[in-house]
């Protein structure tokens, strides 16, 4: 969403300022509303609601953690890439 807003558009659509409180809060609750939340409400929805976890236990097989450094890999270093990618390019 940051380089859609920064190179598309020019200006930021995606935030939240509330101005009770101040900058650093703000910037923390922001950030917590946006990035944090989504994901901890869509990992919820996917995975532990009605006990799904123990169904996907089940099926698929346990590896002793390998897939765990491929997951955190790709999740970590991909988007730096894809940011490098855009940055790059404009």
């Amino acid at each position: 969403m940051i380089l859609i807003q920064e190179y598309a558009l020019g200006y930021y659509f995606y935030s939240v300022d509330l101005p009770l409180i101040p900058q650093y809060l703000n910037n923390i609750v922001s950030f917590f509303l946006l990035f944090m939340l989504p994901c901890i409400l869509f990992n919820y929805i996917l995975i532990f609601r009605n006990k799904r976890y123990e169904k996907l236990i089940e099926r698929y097989p346990y590896y002793e953690g390998k897939l765990f450094l491929s997951y955190l890999g790709i999740s970590l270093f991909l988007p730096v890439i894809l940011m490098w990618i855009v940055v790059l390019r404009g």
